[in-house]
């Protein structure tokens, strides 16, 4: 199936009123044939460039919300952090960044990255911003690329909370340094070692400060093993039992808390039955 022809949902039907509103409000566009046009031209742009299938307007609904890990990033308290950075990974066209800055989170202690920064370009077109405008740092880049993302802590002692997130080139100098990493529909893109090798670059990340969290969503199933996607790529999907053990094996035992749950009422974009789990792992 080519999904790159798959007709854009354009009725904005699998969007909630909040979620339709904040659309409305970010892009500034009351008219809704305007709006339709508008959201569709991007979304059309964005299956060209890689054909995710959340990129069937599903991409305009929020994931970070419907986490519960999302409430702890808007309480994080400073007092006892140097700065809590949040980290976006494979952040696409950036709604749910938006999304936490509109509830309150500093965009200067916000950094996405994609490994296609052509998406992140096109949120500014989507959401009619600019660098100016909506100044979260964007840092691109292959999160499997060492040079990029090393597997092993190689900057401890950066003085990254004394710099603007706008000059890093890498995600190296944030080792030991994110408060929160959010990474929604991500691991499930991959096969089994580098979903490992993934986590295992992500806790290298982590803030050893009690609360320090990485979270998200991804698809699952009931029973873990290998399958083959609507793109026709090998990639591996957990189960919940199976996604714990993974993390417990990259931590000291009893240092995280890990919590894994199936989500409801998930609109995947396509026909479908898709299973989707909750997920986050947290210092205690």
């Amino acid at each position: 199936m080519d999904w790159t022809q798959t007709a854009i949902d354009t009725k904005f039907s699998a969007l909630k009123e909040d979620e339709l509103l904040f659309l409305k409000t970010q892009v500034g566009i009351e008219d809704s044939g305007a709006l339709t046009r508008h959201v569709a031209s991007v979304a059309s742009r964005a299956m060209k460039i890689y054909p995710y299938t959340c990129l069937l307007l599903n991409f305009l609904k929020f994931k970070l919300p419907s986490l519960p890990a999302y409430r702890r990033l808007l309480e994080m308290p400073s007092a006892t952090r140097a700065r809590v950075i949040f980290l976006d990974l494979g952040s696409c066209l950036g709604q749910d960044v938006r999304k936490a800055v509109a509830d309150g989170f500093s965009p200067l202690n916000i950094v996405a990255t994609d490994i296609r920064p052509e998406f992140w370009n096109l949120g500014h077109e989507l959401f009619r911003s600019t660098p100016a405008t909506f100044p979260a740092a964007f840092v691109p880049g292959n999160l499997f690329d060492p040079s990029f993302l090393p597997d092993k802590v190689l900057y401890p002692a950066s003085r990254i909370h004394q710099t603007s997130l706008h000059t890093l080139k890498s995600l190296a100098p944030l080792q030991r340094h994110v408060s929160v990493i959010h990474a929604s529909s991500l691991f499930h893109l991959f096969d089994a070692p580098q979903q490992r090798l993934l986590a295992r670059k992500l806790v290298t990340l982590l803030s050893l400060t009690a609360g320090s969290v990485i979270f998200g969503m991804q698809q699952g199933n009931y029973v873990e093993g290998e399958v083959v996607n609507p793109r026709q790529e090998r990639v591996y999907l957990h189960s919940p039992d199976s996604w714990k053990e993974l993390w417990e094996g990259l931590f000291p035992k009893g240092t995280v808390r890990i919590d894994v749950d199936w989500m409801k009422n998930v609109v995947t974009g396509t026909s479908a039955k898709i299973l989707v789990m909750s997920w986050s792992v947290t210092r205690i």
